[in-house]
């Protein structure tokens, strides 16, 4: 049990760092990089939605996370696959 909520910790530690986090391969990004990568692929302050999961599996990232930081460069998703946003 002790050693879960240690992994817990750093777990949230890294999400709470504003520069890196880790990816899905446990290495850590470097943030501006993925938010450069962002500006080149949107347009009109918007990416669509098979770019942002393009951008996820290239550079091993949760899909959530680029979320995160698409909520904090206020870029909207565009041709939702879910159809959630247009």
């Amino acid at each position: 049990m002790g050693r879960r909520s240690n992994l817990v910790g750093l777990l949230r530690f890294a999400r709470n760092d504003k520069t890196t986090f880790f990816t899905q391969r446990g290495i850590t990004m470097d943030r501006k990089k993925l938010e450069e990568t962002i500006l080149a692929k949107s347009k009109d302050g918007k990416i669509p939605c098979a770019v942002c999961f393009k951008i996820a599996d290239d550079l091993g990232i949760q899909k959530k996370e680029i979320t995160k930081v698409l909520n904090e460069m206020k870029i909207k998703i565009s041709q939702c696959q879910l159809g959630c946003f247009e």
